[in-house]
């Protein structure tokens, strides 16, 4: 009895076998293994951003971590001159113009790019450039579609060649790219802030100044008119008063960003001129005066291309302003003026 149950139960084994073989086999086929073409999902992605957008780089790595499962660092520039020579999962980001180019190296030398228009508002732009990442990391993951067989006298048994192809836009030779200006203009107002240190009197006045900027440096023509005019007294009592007008021509240079503050320097310079006269006899004479002029400032980027900037600075005058009275000479300004500059600047 009990060797009959064997003997049926092993037939039911031998019977169900091929079927279950066959299960497992579809089962496998069915999970289709990454071709070497595909981007691993579990490669970490890294963010290569050129030296301006290092701090859009660095929000937009934080909200793809929120969404992505995979780490997402910030590291060096892409190569210069050759953004898409990336390795696979590094993303180039190049500014060019008005538009961000996004590169994202795959697997076996392929390449995925994207153009977009950066907004201005940097929320805005962190979104545009997180999509962007997404979209091309999308396409990496899936991969080209796998051609036919290669043909060919050195094809290998069931090899397959996959290519990426971008047609472009305009045919054969394509359109004619939009050529950027190298420099863009700036323009700021001001109010000037300062301190006659040898005579104890104030500085203040308004300011405007307009230039042209190439990357983080510009190169400003300006000017200041002081509200309250410089005062001095002969030794006949008489007051002399003078408020010139400056003008000066300054190289402006901005090597470090820390995200919205943007510490620079600045060095040119100036000359001064104007009328000095003396209200009770009518008397007065054009003055004018040449020297150098030397700031530090902080700018706070609230609203691109918007910044608020303080500057403080000092001026050096070779040939001081001087009214000359009956063979006395007065002198109108210092050698040395320390100032201050609160302003508010618009800059590409």
């Amino acid at each position: 009895m009990v060797r009959g149950l064997a003997r049926i139960f092993a037939l039911v084994l031998l019977l169900l076998a091929p079927s279950s073989l066959a299960a497992a086999q579809e089962t496998s086929a069915g999970a289709a293994p990454r071709r070497p073409e595909q981007l691993d999902p579990a490669a970490p992605l890294t963010l290569r951003p050129e030296g301006p957008l290092r701090p859009l780089a660095e929000r937009v790595a934080r909200m793809l971590s929120l969404r992505a499962q995979v780490a997402i660092t910030v590291g060096e520039p892409p190569p210069p001159g050759v953004p898409e020579a990336v390795p696979a999962a590094h993303v180039g980001l190049i500014r060019e113009g008005a538009e961000v180019l996004v590169t994202l190296g795959g697997p076996q030398g392929l390449l995925y790019q994207s153009r977009l228009d950066l907004p201005p508002a940097r929320d805005a732009a962190v979104r545009a450039v997180a999509l962007a990442v997404e979209a091309l990391r999308d396409a990496a993951l899936e991969g080209p579609p796998p051609s036919d067989r290669a043909e060919g006298p050195g094809a290998r048994p069931g090899e397959r060649v996959s290519f990426v192809y971008y047609e472009q836009e305009g045919g054969l030779f394509g359109v004619r790219r939009r050529i950027e200006p190298i420099a863009r203009p700036t323009i700021y107002l001001r109010l000037l802030l300062g301190f006659s240190t040898a005579r104890d009197t104030a500085l203040v006045g308004p300011g405007v100044g307009v230039g042209l900027c190439i990357d983080m440096s510009c190169l400003v023509l300006e000017g200041d008119l002081p509200l309250i005019p410089e005062e001095r007294s002969t030794s006949l009592g008489e007051i002399v008063q003078y408020r010139p007008i400056s003008v000066g021509m300054r190289f402006q240079v901005r090597p470090w960003r820390w995200g919205d503050f943007v510490p620079g320097l600045t060095f040119g310079v100036l000359t001064r001129f104007g009328n000095a006269w003396i209200e009770a006899t009518d008397a007065s004479q054009t003055v004018t005066a040449f020297g150098l002029r030397g700031t530090l400032e902080l700018a706070w980027i609230f609203a691109a291309p918007f910044e608020i900037v303080l500057e403080p600075g000092i001026d050096f005058v070779s040939n001081p302003a001087r009214f000359v009275r009956e063979g006395e000479v007065i002198f109108l300004e210092d050698v040395v003026t320390v100032w201050g500059v609160i302003g508010v600047r618009l800059r590409p």
